[in-house]
């Protein structure tokens, strides 16, 4: 074995001879795309060998609409609720545009398991415009640039539109003052400087206040959520809290050109955004690092820094002065190198522009052709083959093959990314990832330029001198865009007789280097006028299937394509075994040979004591382990594998080419993701604890932890078997029967299932729990029966409670809150409209009425004694699934047709009357559609539902009602319409119904006849269970039956 350094890591000697430490990463934004869908891909993203994944806004939005378009295409910059990650029942959903909570914990976990680092857009600037700008959670009006008007709705007046995004003026100009897009924009100052005497029509910071009472899990330091804080101290709070509900890598952050230097801070300043988030990347990950900013910089190594790098819309570097100047140390999307040189070189078919130098260094900037809002060139492919090939950070934007051209300006003001990026079309961009990833390190030096022609070499600087010298080259690359063969003699400094094989496959003629140093370098004309080569030296190949996992046994995996692309099955290899054998079997590189193998599991584990392990953090080695020559072409590393988690993770082995002295390294990488499967899914019984008294019964709830568990069922007393409800991945809930005092036992099964379609069982697992009943206290019933389905906003819980209890002596719970709003004695009621009490403090979710299972608990007390009762139900709005984000009881489609669709009013317009797009009907405006977003559209006080915006007499809840319920549709009287409504709206609620089918039943034997009973409002709108009285011939041969609900 051939090396020409070794290191002593004191395990062993660990051959890692010629590594070049200078290889960048390459970064995948993905957005439009589920985050259970983006997890089913993580095996192609690990394999590729994408090491970043940028991820929209996480955060709740106004609106709920229909995925991937509702509300204009809501992508998640206008939030509504920073601390909703998914798991909150508002705004008409559970989830955010996305998915759940436990969907992005699990994909975030799974990815760093599989090598891959996550980086979430971070919206400080603004919330979304929509909402009433006085229902933010967690926020006041004047927490917002605002000017207090009473004349204006709501009484405060928002700020002019921003339009003149360059009038910076050292901090003091109108970009920070005036709002985005419209978006309403949050006072990041903290000096004030637009409020009070400074600015006399800005209203002052409120004073500081307690902004989450009662809800500790919002606190991530422990402190108790009693702590008064300004704007700035809450989101210096949630940037914390963000990182342990998600654990990201960095931050993209979002519209950093309207947040003033002082927001983000110089480093190691307490209470700045760029320094918070370093401390909680360092405290996380269990670093200690005195400089929290000296490797944010670098491209070559796993940085101990979290990435932060900033969205600054500008032209030229200089116009970031101003932050820099202030000592805000982060990297920027480099919008000058893209406007500068990639458009006049693959927009203007001059290829000659990449010589000139625009935009950051590749140190500061992070290099992009096109994004979610930046339109990409012309030639985007040859655009590709550049900036991953080119020294620097590049991204590769994709949008999951789920948006076509046919969305953009009518669903969604997305714009669409590369289909190909994961090999859904074609295999160019995972090929250039692949170029990137093993020759694309080191320095780069342009060896040919010209209009239609460029041609570059990376080389590695082994001499540190700046420039390249023989042996020192890695690879060299050639771009053609003039649509016919073009050829080149370029000097290279690969030693002459060097055989260079071209890695795209675009030519098949190898090269070899002349004796001079030159090379024929020959670049066919590709599609479109997009030709580009890339050569470099053999490295070894595959011999069969590269890696073999010993025991093993194939999972079945489908791969989905979005809603464009087609599925792609296939399978992973599922190790149950507590240890592993990695073989590794390659061809040598032609004329060559392979020296060493290392490798490589996820983010770097150190799985065999015996191996020598590289805790170096380079990007070659940094985190492999030596692995053993079996036989020639055949290397094996034995890996333990009792501490690896559950789940995905890639493995990847790498063979170094045998090398003279002073030659750089090259190697070749296999790489497969794995599906780890030891165990059956984790369980935890929360709820009730072991040994715990229960006053009644209760809502059993379960987590799991690995999030692996599909199916989770629930046998009290070894009786009958209960399917639990999936809250979301991870959390599993069910309600418990009414069992009577004494002792009892629960047990929890949970399934785990593969990847297939459909998917098969792999394993189970179980967890007992023992507990008691006291079911002594007062008698309590509620008007819900178990598994009822209710279809009417606002509808009313009665709890039957002994004569002399009151609301004082009971409570009711509903998924977890304490409602508010409880009346009467005897009968306690409660009308849902999504108040509840947190820490003393009346609060509400608008839009609680999600669609989905729900779990009340109602409890009582009286005598000393408590009793409780738990009940499943199903909200099912006007039994057709309808969204309502406000809470006004209006579905948003009512209230603007085709609302959830995104074509109503469609990305980009304003909303019709809104003539200054600040979603608020200002004097002067006249509106001629409600607002989804907002219960009080006219801030009037008066509830939209309960406006009659057509002037016929009949309300527009009334009327949403009413064709509910004489029709089945919410949608069959219009409350635009004065012409169209029902004939009376009481206040007595809609009347009881009751229908059959067939209408003349058969008097045969074996006839059927269905009888369906809508109780309303009706005498029986509480009963439970109801039972029909059937007879015949006078009422003889009578029979009573129970009626099945079926909502």
């Amino acid at each position: 074995m051939k090396t020409a350094a070794a290191r002593w890591l004191g395990l062993g000697l660990l051959c890692l001879g010629f590594v070049s430490p200078l290889r960048g990463e390459v970064m995948l934004q993905y957005f439009a795309t589920d985050w259970d869908e983006i997890y089913r891909r993580l095996p192609e993203i690990g394999e590729i060998g994408y090491e970043w994944l940028w991820l929209p806004p996480p955060t709740k939005s106004p609106v709920a609409g229909v995925f991937p378009f509702g509300g204009g295409g809501n992508v998640g910059y206008n939030l509504f609720d920073r601390f909703d990650l998914g798991d909150i029942p508002q705004r008409g959903s559970l989830r955010t545009a996305y998915g759940t909570r436990g969907s992005l914990r699990r994909l975030v976990d799974q990815a760093h398991q599989c090598g891959v680092k996550i980086i979430p857009d971070i919206v400080m600037n603004h919330n979304g415009n929509g909402p009433d700008y006085r229902s933010y959670p967690g926020l006041a009006p004047n927490d917002f640039h605002v000017w207090q008007d009473s004349g204006q709705p709501g009484g405060w007046k928002r700020p002019p539109r921003m339009f003149a995004y360059d009038d910076i003026n050292n901090g003091y100009g109108g970009t920070f003052q005036q709002e985005l897009v419209s978006l309403i924009d949050l006072v990041t100052e903290f000096d004030g400087r637009f409020q009070g005497a400074q600015a006399p029509h800005y209203a002052p910071d409120p004073a500081p206040f307690v902004r989450h009472p009662g809800q500790n899990d919002k606190y991530p330091f422990l402190q108790g959520s009693n702590v008064a804080e300004n704007v700035r101290q809450y989101l210096m709070r949630w940037i914390h809290w963000l990182g342990y509900a998600m654990d990201y890598d960095g931050a993209r952050l979002d519209a950093p050109k309207h947040v003033v230097a002082e927001f983000f801070g110089a480093p190691g300043q307490v209470g700045r955004l760029n320094h918070e988030i370093q401390w909680n990347f360092d405290n996380r990950r269990g670093f200690t690092d005195a400089d929290e900013t000296d490797e944010l910089y670098r491209n070559d190594i796993r940085r101990d820094d979290a990435l932060i790098f900033a969205e600054m819309f500008v032209g030229s570097v200089n116009q970031v002065d101003y932050w820099r100047n202030a000592g805000v140390k982060m990297r920027y999307l480099d919008f000058p190198r893209k406007s500068g040189m990639l458009f006049p070189a693959f927009n203007n078919g001059n290829l000659g522009a990449l010589s000139g130098f625009s935009g950051f260094s590749d140190q500061e900037g992070v290099m992009f052709a096109h994004s979610h809002d930046e339109s990409p060139p012309w030639k985007l492919e040859l655009a590709y083959a550049y900036l991953l090939t080119h020294v620097g950070l590049p991204v590769v934007y994709f949008t999951g093959n789920n948006l076509s051209q046919t969305n953009v300006d009518r669903n969604t003001w997305l714009k669409i990314g590369h289909g190909g990026a994961l090999g859904d079309y074609h295999n160019l961009l995972p090929n250039l990832v692949y170029i990137h990833n093993h020759f694309a390190r080191g320095r780069e030096w342009e060896r040919w330029s010209e209009g239609d022609f460029y041609a570059y070499e990376r080389y590695d600087d082994r001499n540190g001198n700046s420039q390249p010298d023989a042996p020192e080259g890695l690879l060299l690359v050639g771009l053609n865009d003039s649509g016919v063969w073009q050829t080149r003699e370029v000097q290279t400094v690969f030693a002459p007789g060097t055989v260079l094989h071209d890695y795209t496959g675009n030519n098949g003629a190898d090269i070899a280097v002349k004796s001079n140093g030159k090379a024929e370098l020959a670049v066919p004309p590709g599609a479109n006028g997009q030709g580009w080569v890339c050569y470099a030296p053999y490295n070894a190949a595959a011999d069969g299937d590269p890696l073999r996992f010993s025991p093993a046994q194939p999972m079945p995996w489908v791969v989905p394509g979005g809603r464009l692309a087609a599925a792609k099955p296939r399978t992973l290899a599922r190790l149950t075994a507590d240890a592993v054998d990695i073989d590794v079997h390659f061809a040598a590189p032609p004329g060559g040979s392979v020296d060493n193998v290392l490798v490589k599991w996820g983010p770097g584990m150190d799985l065999n004591p015996a191996a020598a392990n590289d805790t170096g953090r380079d990007l070659v080695s940094g985190g492999f382990e030596q692995a053993v020559e079996v036989a020639p072409g055949h290397w094996r590393l034995s890996a333990t594998l009792t501490n690896v988690a559950e789940g995905l993770h890639t493995v990847k082995a790498r063979c170094f080419n045998a090398r003279p002295a002073g030659f750089p390294a090259l190697f070749q990488t296999f790489a497969e993701v794995v599906y780890v499967d030891r165990r059956g899914p984790d369980l935890e019984v929360a709820t009730p604890a072991e040994g715990e008294t229960i006053p009644g019964s209760a809502v059993v709830v379960i987590r799991n932890p690995d999030r692996t568990a599909q199916r989770v069922d629930v046998v009290f007393d070894n009786g009958a078997t209960n399917a639990a409800h999936e809250v979301m991945k991870g959390l599993w809930k069910c309600a418990m029967p009414w069992l009577g005092s004494g002792a009892h036992t629960l047990t929890v099964r949970a399934v785990e299932t593969d990847g297939g379609e459909p998917p098969a069982p792999l394993r189970t697992s179980a967890v007992a729990r023992a507990f008691a009943v006291d079911a002594n206290g007062p008698a309590l019933a509620l008007n819900h029966a178990e598994g009822a389905v209710l279809t009417r906003p606002f509808f009313t819980t009665a709890l039957s409670v002994p004569a002399g209890v009151g609301a004082a002596d009971c409570a009711l719970f509903w998924d977890g809150y304490r409602l508010a709003g409880l009346a009467g004695t005897g009968t306690v009621t409660h009308v849902f409209d999504g108040r509840y009490l947190s820490g003393g403090v009346e609060s509400r979710l608008w839009g609680a009425f999600v669609n989905g299972a729900h779990f009340f608990e109602a409890e009582a007390v009286a005598g000393g004694q408590t009793t409780r009762l738990a009940r499943t139900v199903f909200f099912d709005l006007y039994g057709r699934g309808e969204v309502d984000s406000d809470g006004d009881g209006l579905p948003d489609d009512v209230e603007m047709p085709g609302f959830s669709a995104g074509t109503s009013p469609g990305p980009n317009v304003p909303w019709p009357g809104d003539s200054n797009w600040d979603m608020a009907p200002n004097p002067g405006e006249h509106w001629t559609r409600l607002n989804p977003m907002n219960a009080d559209t006219t801030y009037d006080g008066v509830w939209d539902g309960d406006e009659d915006w057509d002037g016929d007499g009949f309300s527009n809840l009334c009327e949403v009602q009413q064709g509910h319920a004489q029709h089945g549709n919410p949608y069959f009287y219009d409350i635009y319409s004065a012409a169209s409504h029902p004939d009376a709206c009481d206040g007595a609620g809609l009347p009881a119904r009751a229908s059959w089918s067939p209408e003349q039943p058969t008097r045969c034997p074996g006839g059927v006849l269905t009888v369906t009973y809508e109780p309303h409002q009706g005498p029986l709108s509480n009963a439970a269970p109801i039972l029909i009285h059937i007879g015949c011939n006078g009422w003889t041969n009578v029979q009573d039956a129970s009626m099945a609900d079926i909502g």
